[in-house]
């Protein structure tokens, strides 16, 4: 407190954490280095960044998300300078640490550090590269790179024996990339054979049911579903549990997915797991496509065309992207539905789609044939050529936008 009074910390009365001025610690940096003890200094900021990224790791996944979630953003910068200023050894249990918990937040930059490890050649017979190249391969399905993932998930089941934990998690990602490329079957039984683990056990077990779902076998889906509910312990796997609740009833009874696919909003927000709040955001709009809600959907796929560009999730935007093109194809903008299902086609990250896969999931199909006629086909082709991805997505958002305005 008598350093706050006499303007040497400041106290941030949100967070409760403190920090010092810039001309404060420009001073006391000095002075470390004139006393000699900048090296022993810089070991014991790295050694108690170690201490809470692990601690993080332990309470990510209980009742303290919340609270662990909020931690985690506001050590990020001391994180980033402890990989800086550390070891090796170090550097490679802070990035795993902090990455393990992840996968269902925007936090690319600490995905970026899982990339880095992993193509750092000196870290090759590193005893953690088991770990290193799951985490890798969990960042490269997230930015739709799918055949980078699945290389380095097979690389780390390959070595993985010991490492239970780094084994699970390269076999979620080879689920996943089954998954969004329409193989239900395959990403089933990847994602049981993950659920071994001890950790994020009800999320994998839940994946599998939504893998089973959108495969047309909604009776297992509903057993594995009601597995992953009993098995969860966090915010997050009550979310995502939420969220294949509502996909289990989408097509049949699209008025009972949406609440839903709100609860799973709103417990994900609460937790800070942004993933499970896009995803489930994503099935919200399209539901209330399916019930005419134009204005709703509308202002829900504007807010996640930008959500998912901000934080590089290629795959969840362009089918963010496919489920709008739907809407405007129903308001009448058959060739900006028709743009955008071109340029969601050529895109690689892009999952797959067809009328079998959208006939059991959240995941709109629209013929192109149904749009357009082949000679205007050919000049959207021209078009997006000249245009490029970014601008078709740019119009897309401009008459989003308009449509909630308009409606409301």
């Amino acid at each position: 407190h008598r350093l706050v009074d006499t303007s040497l910390m400041v106290a941030d009365p949100a967070t409760g954490r403190y920090r010092l001025l810039f001309t404060v610690r420009a001073f006391l940096t000095d002075e470390i280095e004139r006393l000699g003890e900048t090296k022993s200094a810089h070991a014991r900021f790295v050694e108690r960044c170690l201490v809470v990224a692990e601690q993080i790791h332990d309470q990510m996944f209980g009742p303290d998300e919340a609270a662990a979630d909020r931690r985690l953003r506001e050590e990020l910068a001391n994180f980033r300078s402890a990989r800086d200023l550390g070891e090796t050894d170090a550097r490679v249990a802070i990035t795993l640490a902090a990455n393990r918990v992840v996968t269902w937040r925007d936090l690319r930059e600490i995905w970026a550090w899982a990339t880095e490890l992993a193509d750092d050649p000196s870290l090759a017979e590193h005893t953690r590269s088991p770990a290193i190249l799951a985490a890798a391969a969990e960042a490269a399905r997230l930015v739709g790179d799918f055949d980078l993932a699945e290389q380095r998930a097979r690389e780390a089941i390959a070595i993985a024996e010991r490492d239970p934990e780094a084994l699970s998690r390269a076999w979620s990602v080879l689920a996943v990339v089954a998954h969004f490329r329409g193989d239900f079957d395959s990403a089933r039984m990847h994602w049981l054979r993950a659920a071994q683990s001890p950790v994020d056990t009800s999320a994998f077990v839940g994946s599998a049911a939504l893998a089973a779902a959108y495969g047309g076998d909604t009776r297992t889906a509903r057993q594995l579903l009601d597995q992953a509910a009993a098995l969860a312990t966090c915010g997050s796997h009550d979310a995502f549990v939420a969220y294949v609740e509502g996909e289990l009833r989408v097509n049949s009874q699209p008025e009972e997915s949406v609440p839903r696919y709100v609860d799973a909003i709103a417990i994900a927000s609460r937790v800070g797991c942004s993933f499970v709040d896009g995803v489930a955001r994503v099935c919200l709009a399209t539901a209330r496509a399916r019930i005419r809600d134009v204005a709703g959907a509308a202002e829900g796929f504007a807010y996640l065309i930008e959500f998912w560009r901000r934080t590089d999730q290629t795959t969840q935007l362009w089918t963010t992207a496919r489920n709008a093109a739907d809407l405007l194809a129903g308001v009448g903008q058959p060739k900006l539905a028709a743009l955008l299902l071109v340029a969601a086609d050529s895109t690689p990250g892009a999952a797959a789609v067809g009328p079998e896969i959208a006939r059991h999931s959240g995941r709109a199909w629209t013929p192109l044939a149904e749009l357009v006629d082949e000679t205007t086909l050919e000049q959207i082709r021209s078009e997006l050529a000249h245009l490029g991805t970014a601008a078709v997505l740019d119009r897309t958002l401009v008459k989003l936008k308009e449509l909630v305005a308009h409606q409301t």
